[in-house]
């Protein structure tokens, strides 16, 4: 695709772009376009009575155009080649319309009638003729400049634009007035110089003054406005021509005319110069527009190179952090509600099997669930099978219990049972004692099996207390402070990027998505190989201009950065609604119930055996003396007392019944000298009944609950709650059996007691009473004694102290920069000198924009000085924020006082400040740039120093300047000296050789210009330029120009752009 096809597709798309949105004139490009591959166009121009028409039918050589004493061209009148003779319309709208010839004259002539409205909306007139001269060249008659309607001059000077040689007509009789010098000004603005014609020089007298004097004293008048004068007469060049007259045609001087014709027609590359000096002047206006709305965001924005900076670096990461944060959060919420749960579930193992389950889908794989899962888990089933098949054993042999109990009921009366029959029930008691022996065999290996069980879930207890901690004391803080890293960060962007609001960014994303738009659009014109533009110098404007748009989104973030910053503001601060500290709260241990003992049969029927033996022996004795008194009284007649058959039975009832009075109890039938509790309930099971009970209370004093009535008779728990009452808000420490002693049917039995309450150790000297009831045992008495008070010594570990010293540095860091004491109160001491002077600190700086930054904190030395008191000594590194652009880096030694308030719990009590150094901080800020970000900040600043010295002056560039350098007030001075002399600079070319580090806050800048200079006497040079400029780069990245530095000129050549008058 050559350049003319380029072009006129570059055109059609930016038409487009500027009919679509509206964003200018496309009139200008439409010209443009249409004049691509036309011939060179001359543009005849010059005031009312020139004889413009008349001249330009002697080109033709015929009589085509009006002539008449009034404004004859009242509309611009364009004479192009074409096969037959067209007359076609072109309205101010873009359309057109034919006309047959007989109406040309009363389209073009400016006179009353019906044509008159018709005019009005022509913007011109295109007349196609036959003629030989317009297949090389557009000729355009245009309306006088001084016709004295607007809509002449106006057509006209839009046509000036388009022209790319103008002939001006000079009335002989009236050469060079004033409006003339006025309308040549400004057709020299637009970039050409006309060929000076004076038409009707056959009105000239030479007998007073030669042509050649006349115009040559003529010229002066209108010198740098004109190439020189010609004069001629059209009239008789016409006529000349029309009669094919020579002498006439000789005599009109036309041969100086043809001269020119055959010049325009064969320079084409005045045309070529002409059309991109069109299309400059077309994205000039462009330029200009994009131009002042980035000043307008530049000023809105402030430092787009920091927001740029922002958007395409750190934004994109706090992005992505609150993101990962954002599930990090919710799952440690989650997390955190799920222990909650544990001080509420219940003591079942189903209960806790689904807890775990969903810990594990929370949290994943821990220690405390491997263990549940591959101990726990299978020893509990295994022994719930086991326990499902003793109970079943146990409960028959309960039914089988029951039924010898309530035959012996039946049985016991000595009278009613034989010998033999109390034989057989020997035989059945034996037979049941054997299998309660079985049943605590298999009892005693149960126990064992559940013993292991128990452990198994300590351990896992354990564990999961372990990671219970490790969370509260390193996954919250750990999110705590990433959450208030972040909500830190955002603050922080907010403040620095609050003068920026959305419509700004909105504005910003549509401007830069436009600008990116027109530069796609007229890309290709500029980045394709032409080389045979490379050396016209209105494309390369066109090209320097393209270049400057160019650069200007490279100081803006992308639309879609914008876009994601508007976005990323709407978020707000993180919520942390997680609690921080550890509730302490216990967990409900799975409840393993405890096995029942096989009930053992209290009935000795061997003893009762022998005691009936001797209490039938001794009855029959008794019946038989009574009998043989009976029959001696009887036959002797003289009895003393009589004693019945009734009264033998009595005697027998009577002894029977000493027995039954005797077992009546369920006691064993033994020798009275035993005692009776000690043979049913061992020292051991007495002993394991107090554990069970001690046990009991651990765990409802773990949990905030109280010791169940189940262990008590009644008046043993109304003895056991006025103990109760001493410590019953504390924990228990330690218990220890000391003796047990049986008294009758009674044990009693003597421990020692310790429990924590408040800080202190109670020691009790307890006197417990233990009796039987059926089937277990029951305390029927309690007496207690306190032995000895003392402080509770808290266990502490170095790692646990120092790591509290760590939380509260890491969260004492958000207290100072959200100003908010709350973070770190739960860590003093309430009323305490440390309490009372960091909430009075962060009272004061609240408001003031004061930043911290902690980077070091080095525990030095732990040591204990009193009981329940430690020293930490510290070395502390952090950098100070003031706001106002100063850094400052302190190093303190602290020595911190912090009392031990219970297991490894600590609080602040003082903070003694032992030293404390400080420097100011010079930060290396030439990292916060990119040596292709200078570079293009360098090239984009050069053209806007070549603006400023043509006519936006020092303003335009002042803040690309340090105020406070020599280099502001110079390149100040230097700025208005150009403009005080009309220097006009033009760049050819712009490099960066180099960028180099100069200092830590500054770069060195090395550049090569190639630049043109005109000046207003008429010559000119062109200089080849290496400069160095020293720039600083600030805080928060924006470049300064400070100096200006080894300025060399390593070519200089001159040339003269105008001849003198």
């Amino acid at each position: 695709m050559n350049w003319k096809e380029l072009l006129n597709e570059t055109l059609e798309n930016l038409n487009k772009w500027l009919s679509d949105e509206n964003k200018g004139d496309p009139s200008e490009i439409i010209s443009i376009r249409q004049d691509i591959h036309e011939p060179p166009m001359l543009l005849v121009a010059g005031e009312f009575n020139a004889g413009k028409s008349t001249f330009i039918n002697a080109l033709l050589g015929e009589k085509v155009l009006t002539s008449d004493i009034i404004p004859a061209t009242a509309v611009v009148t364009k004479l192009t080649y074409g096969e037959k003779e067209e007359v076609i319309g072109h309205f101010g709208d873009g359309t057109t319309k034919h006309f047959n010839h007989m109406w040309l004259e009363e389209l073009t002539a400016e006179r009353a009638g019906k044509w008159e409205s018709m005019r009005h909306k022509l913007s011109y007139i295109e007349l196609k003729l036959p003629g030989e001269i317009l297949k090389g060249l557009t000729i355009v008659d245009s309306p006088g400049l001084n016709s004295g309607y607007d809509h002449h001059t106006r057509s006209t000077i839009e046509f000036m634009k388009r022209a790319d040689e103008v002939v001006w007509l000079f009335n002989y009789q009236n050469l060079g007035t004033q409006s003339e010098l006025d309308q040549l000004r400004k057709i020299k603005e637009i970039g050409l110089l006309p060929y000076g014609v004076v038409n009707r020089i056959d009105l000239h007298d030479d007998e007073e003054e030669s042509i050649e004097e006349f115009l040559e004293g003529s010229l002066g008048r209108v010198s740098g406005l004109v190439r020189g004068l010609i004069g001629i007469s059209a009239i008789e060049a016409l006529e000349g021509k029309l009669e094919k007259d020579s002498t006439k045609l000789e005599w009109s001087n036309w041969e100086a005319i043809e001269s020119i014709i055959s010049k325009v027609e064969n320079d084409k590359d005045q045309k070529t110069i002409r059309l991109f000096n069109r299309l400059f002047d077309a994205m000039q206006v462009i330029s200009q527009r994009f131009t002042s709305i980035d000043k307008e965001l530049s000023s809105a924005i402030g430092s787009k190179h920091k927001l740029k900076s922002f958007i395409n670096g750190k934004l994109s990461h706090l992005i992505t952090e609150i993101d990962d944060l954002s599930k990090e959060y919710q799952q440690t919420k989650r997390l955190q509600s799920h222990f909650n749960k544990l001080s509420r579930l219940r003591s079942s193992f189903k209960a806790f099997e689904v807890w775990m389950i969903e810990y594990e889908e929370i949290n994943g794989e821990t220690n405390s669930l491997i263990l549940w899962k591959n101990d726990v888990v299978p020893l509990r089933e295994s022994y719930i099978g086991e326990v499902d098949h003793y109970n079943r054993s146990l409960e028959m042999s309960y039914e089988n219990h029951e039924d010898l109990l309530r035959e012996w009921d039946e049985f016991k009366v000595p009278v009613l049972f034989s010998k033999w029959g109390l034989k057989s029930k020997l035989k059945e008691n034996e037979t049941y004692h054997n299998t309660v022996k079985e049943l605590e065999e298999e009892r005693e290996k149960l126990s064992q099996t559940r013993e292991a069980l128990q452990n198994k879930l300590q351990t896992m207890y354990a564990l999961l207390a372990q990671e219970k901690e490790l969370f509260y004391k390193e996954r919250i803080p750990s999110v705590f402070q990433k959450i208030t890293e972040w909500n830190h960060s955002y603050l922080n962007t907010i403040n620095q990027f609050k003068e920026i609001h959305d419509p700004i960014l909105e504005d910003s994303q549509k401007f830069i998505a436009d600008l990116n738009e027109y530069i796609r659009i007229v890309s290709p014109l500029f980045t394709a190989q032409h080389g045979e533009l490379s050396t016209v110098e209105t494309y390369q404007k066109c090209f320097y201009l393209f270049r400057e748009n160019q650069l200007i989104p490279h100081f803006y973030p992308e639309p879609e950065g914008m876009l994601d910053f508007k976005n990323f503001r709407k978020l707000g601060e993180k919520e942390n609604t997680l609690n921080k500290s550890d509730p302490k709260e216990s967990f409900n241990r799975i409840k393993i119930d405890k096995l029942k003992k096989p009930m053992a049969l209290k009935i000795n029927l061997e003893q009762y055996h022998r005691y009936i033996s001797t209490k039938r022996t001794t009855a029959i004795v008794i019946v038989s003396i009574l009998s043989i008194f009976a029959f001696v009284f009887t036959y002797e007649g003289e009895p003393t007392e009589e004693v019945s058959n009734e009264e033998v039975a009595v005697y027998a009832s009577d002894s029977t019944s000493d027995y039954e009075d005797d077992i009546v109890d369920e006691s064993d039938v033994s020798n009275n000298d035993e005692p009776l509790m000690e043979e049913s309930w061992t020292q051991d099971q007495v002993e394991e009944f107090y554990e069970d009970m001690m046990n009991d209370l651990d765990d409802r004093l773990y949990r905030g609950a109280s010791i169940s009535d189940s262990w008590f008779s009644e008046g043993g728990a109304a003895d056991y709650r006025s103990y109760y009452d001493e410590f019953g808000y504390g924990s228990l420490e330690t218990y220890d059996v000391e003796s047990v002693d049986y008294v009758a049917d009674k044990a009693e039995l003597s421990a020692i007691e310790t429990y924590e309450l408040n800080g202190e150790i109670n020691t009790y000297n307890v006197q417990y009473v233990i009796a039987p009831t059926l089937n277990t045992l029951e305390i029927t008495g309690v007496q207690y004694n306190l032995i000895d008070t003392q402080e509770q010594e808290y266990s502490v570990s170095e790692v646990s102290l120092t790591q509290f010293i760590r939380d509260f540095r890491s969260d004492y860091l958000s207290a100072l920069n959200q100003t908010d004491f709350t973070y770190i109160s739960s860590y003093l001491i309430a009323d305490s000198s440390a309490s009372q002077e960091i909430e009075d600190y962060i009272d004061s700086i609240y408001g003031k924009g004061y930043q911290f930054d902690f980077l070091q904190d080095n525990i030095q030395a732990v040591e204990q000085v009193e009981r329940n008191s430690y020293h930490i000594l510290t070395s502390e590194e952090f950098n100070y924020d003031k706001g106002n652009g100063d850094r400052i880096y302190y190093q303190k030694s602290k020595k911190y006082k912090v009392r031990v308030i219970g297991d490894e719990l600590y609080a602040i009590e003082m903070i003694t400040n032992l030293e404390t150094n400080k420097e100011k901080i010079i930060e290396r800020t030439i990292d916060y740039v990119d040596h292709n970000q200078v570079s293009l900040w360098m090239t984009s600043f050069y053209g806007r120093f070549i603006e400023a010295l043509n006519e936006y002056g020092f303003d335009y560039i002042e803040a690309d300047y340090d105020p406070n350098s020599e280099e502001y007030s110079e390149t100040e001075s230097y700025v208005e000296y150009v403009q005080g002399r009309d220097i006009i600079t033009e760049n050819q070319d712009v490099r960066v050789v180099n960028v180099r580090e100069h200092s830590d806050t500054e770069l060195a800048i090395d550049i090569y210009t190639e630049d043109r200079f005109y000046y207003p006497e008429g010559d000119g040079d062109d200089k080849k330029i290496e400069a160095t400029y020293i720039v600083s780069i600030s805080n928060e990245g924006e470049i300064k120009i400070r100096d200006l530095v080894d300025l060399n000129i390593l070519e200089e050549i001159e040339f003269i752009w105008r001849e003198e008058e």
